[in-house]
């Protein structure tokens, strides 16, 4: 009776000790709230570059700054910077997903202009989608005009085949960098109703 009661001791203890560990695992392995907020989901530049250190590098920066701010207070903002000369005007815009707090998305938005430099380094125009917020700068003057480029075809051919999609070229001069690189880059464009997503931003 001495020996059973003291292995029940024993494995008792064992467990014990062993529930911190547990837990400790549990808790390093769960996703954070910022990594639901920011996931990578992709990006699009256009291979013309920008020097950096020039007018037009600062009017991006300036825009990039005033997107940041902006995130604070509103889901959605645009503006154009143009202080510096001589350069174009650079436009930008961002926009959250409908249901965030002002706080996840001022983070979102801030997520995607830290990673635009090394994503999209010194690229004339680029875009970068997140799980939560999207986020497009360029000279184009695309503010205020439809944008009906090709951004995500889904792997299934009806529409129902779920929420993964292959990334294919969205328009002219833009490059597409795929999320999962072993996927297959779809090269066709099928009708309307095979599961295609247009637009810029759609939430």
């Amino acid at each position: 009776m001495v020996i059973a009661w003291d292995k029940q001791i024993w494995a008792y203890a064992a467990i014990k000790l062993r529930l911190p560990f547990l837990l400790l695992l549990i808790l390093s392995s769960a996703p954070t709230a910022a990594d639901e907020t920011t996931g990578y989901v992709y990006r699009g530049l256009l291979l013309a570059q920008y020097t950096p250190g020039s007018a037009y590098d600062l009017n991006v920066n300036s825009l990039f700054s005033s997107l940041s701010n902006a995130a604070a207070f509103s889901l959605y903002s645009k503006f154009t910077a143009s202080a510096a000369t001589p350069s174009p005007p650079i436009e930008g815009l961002y926009q959250c997903r409908g249901d965030l707090s002002l706080r996840d998305c001022s983070s979102c938005v801030a997520s995607a202009v830290s990673r635009l430099p090394s994503l999209c380094p010194a690229a004339a125009a680029a875009e970068l989608q997140l799980d939560s917020c999207f986020l497009r700068y360029g000279n184009d003057s695309f503010l205020g005009r439809p944008d009906t480029g090709l951004r995500y075809k889904t792997c299934s051919t009806t529409g129902n085949g779920g929420s993964r999609g292959i990334p294919v070229l969205p328009r002219p001069g833009l490059r597409v960098r795929r999320r999962h690189p072993h996927l297959p880059e779809a090269r066709t464009v099928p009708s309307p109703s095979s599961g295609q997503r247009r637009g810029a931003v759609r939430w």
